[in-house]
């Protein structure tokens, strides 16, 4: 549990000082809360990290992937690889993807108390490194 609290920590630091979101620190209440949901701030964040392609490029990974680091892993995403798509579709895919990141969080975030910007900073965390990055991370 101590890993957790660190990483909600680092996170949070890190969400407050690169994004540009927030100009003042301010103190931040922890609270448990179930079904939170990602923010708009999670995807400026994200916005800000990965940059915004319309068309398919390969990832560092060498996976296709469009829009906000969205991969184009499954059948229903396919016609991605021939589309250009502008930056409300790429919102849209960034939000589709993220659903269950924002479950398993939620989920943490019931146990342990989080605020919004601890569960926006660790979401992004985990759309860029993976869930189960996340789940076997030693942070």
């Amino acid at each position: 549990m101590k890993k957790i609290y660190v990483a909600i920590i680092l996170c949070s630091i890190i969400c407050y000082q690169t994004s540009g979101i927030r100009s003042e620190t301010k103190f931040i209440y922890r609270y448990k809360q179930d079904n939170m949901k990602f923010s708009t701030n999670y995807a400026e964040l994200l916005y800000h990290e990965e940059g915004f392609e319309p068309q398919k490029y390969r990832d560092v990974a060498g996976l296709w992937t469009i829009g906000i680091g969205t991969l184009i892993d499954t059948a229903e995403e396919q016609y991605l690889l021939t589309a250009t798509i502008n930056k409300d579709e790429a919102f849209n895919l960034l939000f589709k993807d993220s659903v269950k990141n924002e479950r398993i969080l939620s989920a943490i975030a019931s146990q342990v108390g989080l605020n919004q910007n601890q569960f926006d900073a660790l979401g992004s965390f985990m759309y860029q490194n993976g869930s189960s990055a996340f789940r076997n991370s030693t942070l």
